[in-house]
Parts: C-alpha cells; structure tokens; sequence
C-alpha cells in the first residue's frame, strides 16, 4: 500500500529477488500529491544514527550505479556554521570522525575560495563539505524502480484506497475504495472528501501487506498500533530566479539560518522548515512563503542574492515520529502486516538501503544485509527513551 518512493523501491527489490506475485496500489499513482513528487533531491549520508547514515550510504552506491539514468549529480552538501550553530557543527564534526564519513571541513576562507558568491561570512565559523553527496531526481528514481519492478511482473493498480487492515487467520483482509475516474484526488488525500464520493468498495485478502504510505500510513496503522503518535507536517518549497549566479555547478547549500537550496532546471530550489507548523493534511503552499522565511535569509549570506525574482512553489507532507526517525519493520502483535514509512524527509536518500531490509525481512523472516531492528516501531513502546533514534541533525 503506497507506490511512491518507498513502495516503489520496495517493489523493485522484491521483483530482483523473483518475488512477483505482489500488487502495488495507491490512490495516486502518478503521484501528483505525492511526497515523492514534491520532494527537494537532495542526497546525503550525513546523519547523527548509525542507521540513518548506513541507508544512506547503500543507497548512494545504488544511485552511483545508474547515476545518468535518475540525474545524479554528485556536486556536494555545504552545511555552513556561525557563531551561533558553532557547537552543532562541531558535534556534527565529531559524527563524521567517529563514522569516517566522505566530509571536510572547510575554514571561512576555503569556504569563499570554493563558493565565490558566498560573500557575506563574517558571522560565519567553518563549513563542512559532503563530497560524495549531491541532488538526483527522486521521481526519475521512482520511475526506475517501478521499470524494474513491472518487467518482472508485479502490478501497480491505480486509483485505490485502503481504507482498514485486520488480520483473519493466516491472512489479512483489506476494506478497499475504487476510486471513481472523476474522485477528486486532493481532497481526498487532505480528508476533505465525504465518504459518498469516495467510490465502489470491495473486499480483498492477502497473504501480506507492507504499509509503504508516507503521511497517510498512520490513518490505515493506528488501529492497529496506536503508538506511537505520528504527524503529518507541511513542508514547504519555493523556485526564484537570480540572474547574476549560476548555481549549476553546486550542490546543496544548508545556510547557519536553516534555509537550504540548490540548482533547479535553470532556477533555484529553496526550502525551510517552519518551526511552528501545525500539523495536518495541508497541501497549499503559501503566497507569502518566500518573502517572508527565504530572501530575508539569503539577503544576509550572498550580494548577488539582493536582487531575486520568486517564480512559484509547492507544499508537500512529511511523517514525523516523536525522534525524526522512520519506521520499518513488521506492525507490532501482527504476523504478516509489514511497515515502512515515516523517514521524515529521507525516503529517498534512504530508498534502496530501507527497501533491501525490508525484502529481507519478507524473505527470510529477520534482517541479513544489514540490521534495521532498531527501526521498529517498539521502540516507543519502553520506558526508556534513550532508546529512541533522535535524529540531531534533521532540517
């Protein structure tokens, strides 16, 4: 259940591994509301887990090996440090010593000596400098997994909602909605759309399931594992045009403020997370959102950012768990109900490596390429939380 980037990489490595007798459905296939679609590509193995950084490694030495068939650009990750955010630099320089993870350091100098447009960096520290990470094309990245995937057979249905799951014996039943041709597919997926309109509904029954559905999988799960409380956040991301830089020879900037951005098809790509977002199946991008949260912020780090031109911007939905880390694994008290959703933000960067555990577990009944164990949702189960994945540095 869900075909985006998950669905689909999980998909792809059944399919490599001749499981085929699986089907792949979502209420939006061609993932016009997607988180997928409305993704910002950037790739990094940059994390504060050990788990976080291992799914992204794997999955960049896959995205290495079809690099010109998903647009993957290895230019960089520059995460700038001012005086303020020096001690979480400094942390995040411990990370990449103890893991020996592909970063350099960069002193102010190095750091304008590389990036030229960079010019306003008095309240600046250091940088550190990812050199194999970079920006790929996370829909081209679906499209391949779902290549793959087809040709050895599986199914891709679209257009249908599973609305329950409940375990009946050695199998699961689904109360599924087929969706009619004229359903509108953004209400339904912001909870707008009564139920009347929704369409046909049906019964199904399968041997097993694996919930793959980003910010909606909470809404199929919590009757089956109400722990613990997950939340769809809004996640918003504008496009400007700045005549006087070609950022095409970049990758990801992270500036100290948090705004983030990189080269677009001719323009450029910014985002930044909003502290006081409120939680919610919200879609609409915000007229304002640029003016108020991005130039201001660039204005301060570059002279050529002075003068920008916004050209448009969309909103997407993030998963968040209470320790910005995802969940995989199967659902708690359940035998053939599977999990994989809610990485906040890294199912891309961290497709392959998450889909490997996952058909690993499918197919032997525990984890073999590498251990996802503390990925499961029992971990907020325990008293004690030291055992929850905080994620120090997600943005």
């Amino acid at each position: 259940m869900g075909a985006g980037i998950l669905g689909s990489a999980v998909a792809h490595e059944l399919a490599r591994r001749n499981k085929t007798d699986w089907v792949v459905v979502d209420a939006d296939l061609q993932g016009e509301f997607s988180s997928t679609e409305r993704n910002a590509g950037g790739v990094r193995q940059l994390w504060h887990h050990p788990i976080n950084i291992e799914l992204s490694r794997r999955s960049i030495a896959f995205f290495e090996s079809i690099a010109q068939e998903v647009g993957f650009h290895q230019k960089g990750y520059l995460w700038l440090y001012s005086k303020t955010t020096k001690a979480i630099g400094e942390q995040t320089w411990q990370t990449v010593q103890q893991h020996k993870l592909p970063y350099e350091k960069l002193s102010v100098q190095e750091l304008r000596n590389l990036f030229p447009f960079i010019n306003k960096t008095d309240d600046l520290e250091f940088a550190i400098l990812g050199t194999k990470d970079g920006i790929l094309n996370a829909n081209a990245v679906k499209d391949y997994y779902r290549k793959t995937a087809r040709s050895a057979g599986l199914q891709f249905l679209d257009r249908v909602w599973v609305k329950s799951l409940k375990e009946k014996g050695r199998t699961t039943e689904l109360k599924v909605q087929r969706l009619n041709a004229n359903t509108d597919i953004e209400s339904l997926l912001t909870l707008k759309l009564p139920e009347t309109e929704w369409g046909k509904s049906e019964t199904w029954e399968a041997d097993r399931v694996i919930v793959c559905g980003g910010a909606w999988a909470k809404l199929l799960l919590q009757p089956l594992a109400a722990e613990p409380e997950i939340q769809p956040i809004r996640r918003q991301i504008a496009f400007f045009k700045c005549d006087q830089l070609d950022m095409s020879p970049y990758g990801m900037v992270v500036d100290s403020s948090g705004v983030y951005f990189h080269a677009e098809g001719g323009n450029i790509l910014s985002g930044y997370v909003l502290k006081n977002e409120v939680p919610g199946f919200n879609l609409k991008y915000d007229s304002n959102f640029f003016e108020d949260h991005i130039w201001p912020k660039l204005y301060e780090r570059a002279s050529v950012f002075e003068s920008l031109k916004p050209v448009n911007g969309w909103a997407g939905l993030y998963s968040y768990t209470p320790d910005t880390s995802g969940i995989l694994g199967r659902v708690p008290h359940t035998k053939n109900i599977f999990e994989l959703h809610s990485l906040t933000g890294r199912g891309v960067m961290q497709s392959h490596g998450a889909a490997v555990a996952m058909a690993d577990l499918i197919e032997h009944g525990d984890f073999r390429a590498l251990d996802a164990t503390c990925l499961s949702r029992d971990r907020f189960a325990q008293a004690d939380k030291s055992k929850w994945l905080s994620e120090a540095l997600h943005i």
